[in-house]
């Protein structure tokens, strides 16, 4: 990053007020979001019947517009605070030049974009001032009919692909975590799955934004709606039309007709199909519907907060396995074969450990980018501040042991990454490669200092190497079920929810972690820790 962009980067994320500061008022508006999401739903299931003469059910749009929806949602009605409360109105510029959304799955970068998010307060602000804004019907250069007969044809002589799949009567979209061991036939689906999956894709090239269509989409909601008043519902309803992605709008005709489906089965186990693959999600949304099980996976754990992605999964799908014991509804506990045999007790032994204790870094989305009790942009300073009042308490010989491993996903056009402002107040400290493999950290270094609950907790755990957390709770809404572990782990001085008892216990163990962590007390705690959250059973 140069340096005009990290100075940038600084004056534009000093965020000394925001709406959200106070956790309750976050709450608050969580669960108003949520009605709005669900409510949302609904509109949008006669809205989109209407618009493509079909007869969906509320089950099934919401599979094809979840999680775009509900991270649209928040976004906007973040964006629509800002503006209700700003004192003085402020003047937006922006392009227009792509801030139009193709794929749901790519609707985090667009909220990332200065010019998109601009646009967005122009529009509120036009709607609270009554001022009419128009969309303007501008011409869409249309896709080559030549390249569309071409990709119909290909895609249509490879449908029958689908015929070769091994017991039809479960299919693991993505892959299969109960498998202790890969089986032939898990290989042999996983090609065909894969291929499925990119020869769809080619239906993305067939189709484009269209304002004529939104325009005519635009006409149904009024008709269906008949929006009055100033109410950030009725924003959102008039707004949509021109923001919902073109594969629900354009494209959606092009994908039904045309995809390479999943056959019929009894049980579908999903990963990350149901988030980010719309060709399955369609048939998810039909399958669903002809007593077909969806399960989901949950790829990651951790410690859970409350109301996790507005609960959708659980209410909306068969069953949700989870990681961490069952707190929710419709969940069921399972052990994920793939992650344990990846990180349980990697750890190498003392004498070709680094001497060294790795902080393992989160990144901040710049804007806000959904309602989750998770850590947002309004957190970033004083996330950073708890971090430095750690450091600070540290002794110098001790800070030379300290290095940094940036989040890998880490760039500043979409993030705030803490590393460059850890560095600049703590200049004994040093950074890794944020490309270094995660599992060769864990396998050889002294100590692993977390600073996220979620996934690389589990994994840093699970490896053997002495592990701890360190947890602003002020960014963390914790669900019930979560207490009872939670306490042993700050016990156990695993979890530290007050720095500077963090920089005590540090100081204290640097030189030999493992005595610490590998006493009977700590390891009893570490091993209920993982039959709660991995159900890991030693």
């Amino acid at each position: 990053m140069s340096k005009k962009e990290n100075n940038e980067k600084k004056n534009f994320f000093k965020i000394r007020h925001n709406h959200w500061f106070n956790q309750k008022e976050f709450s608050k508006d969580y669960n108003y979001s949520q009605n709005i999401f669900w409510q949302t739903c609904s509109d949008l299931k006669q809205i989109l019947n209407e618009y493509h003469n079909l007869n969906l059910t509320t089950k099934g749009w919401s599979i094809l517009l979840f999680p775009w929806l509900y991270e649209y949602t928040s976004v906007i009605y973040d964006r629509w605070l800002n503006i209700v409360n700003q004192k003085k109105q402020k003047k937006y510029e922006f392009k227009k030049k792509n801030i139009y959304l193709k794929k749901s799955k790519n609707f985090f970068y667009l909220s990332q974009n200065k010019d998109w998010n601009n646009y967005q307060y122009f529009k509120i602000q036009k709607f609270l001032s009554k001022e009419t804004y128009k969309e303007k019907n501008f011409f869409i250069k249309k896709k080559s009919f030549f390249l569309f007969e071409i990709l119909i044809r290909i895609i249509s002589i490879l449908r029958i692909v689908n015929i070769f799949l091994i017991d039809k009567n479960n299919i693991f979209v993505d892959n299969n975590p109960f498998e202790t061991k890969k089986s032939f036939k898990t290989f042999y689906n996983s090609a065909i799955l894969k291929l499925i999956k990119k020869v769809n894709e080619f239906l993305f090239e067939l189709y484009d934004y269209n304002t004529a269509e939104r325009l005519r989409l635009e006409k149904i909601i009024k008709k269906k709606k008949r929006l009055k008043g100033l109410s950030f519902k009725n924003f959102l309803l008039e707004n949509i039309a021109f923001d919902l992605p073109c594969e629900i709008i354009e494209g959606f005709k092009i994908h039904l007709k045309n995809r390479i489906k999943i056959p019929k089965s009894k049980n579908i186990y999903s990963s990350y199909s149901h988030f980010d693959n719309f060709n399955f999600k369609i048939c998810f949304s039909e399958l669903i519907q002809n007593n077909c099980k969806i399960n989901i996976l949950e790829h990651g754990g951790g410690l859970p907060h409350k109301g996790m992605n507005f609960e959708f999964e659980e209410k909306v799908y068969s069953k949700k396995y989870v990681w961490f014991k069952k707190h929710n509804l419709n969940q069921k506990q399972f052990l994920n074969e793939n992650i344990k045999n990846e990180y349980h007790n990697i750890s190498e032994n003392l004498n070709s450990l680094k001497d060294r204790a790795i902080i393992i870094l989160n990144v901040y989305p710049k804007y806000f980018a959904k309602m989750a009790f998770a850590k947002h942009n309004f957190n970033y300073v004083d996330e950073l501040s708890f971090f430095n009042k750690f450091l600070k308490d540290l002794p110098k010989k001790k800070l030379k042991k300290i290095y940094l491993k940036p989040h890998p996903s880490s760039h500043h056009r979409y993030y705030l990454d803490p590393t460059l402002d850890l560095l600049s107040k703590n200049k004994y400290i040093k950074i890794i490669n944020k490309k270094e493999n995660f599992k060769d950290v864990l396998k050889k270094n002294k100590l692993i200092i977390c600073t996220s609950y979620e996934t690389t907790f589990n994994q840093s755990m699970l490896s053997g190497t002495p592990t701890i957390l360190l947890m602003n709770m002020k960014n963390f809404s914790m669900h019930p079920k979560v207490k009872k572990i939670f306490r042993e782990l700050v016990r156990a001085k695993i979890i530290f929810t007050e720095p500077n008892r963090a920089s005590k216990h540090v100081n204290e163990i640097i030189n030999d972690p493992l005595k610490w962590y590998n006493s009977k007390k700590i390891q009893n705690v570490r091993n209920n820790f993982l039959k709660t959250a991995f159900n890991l059973r030693t």
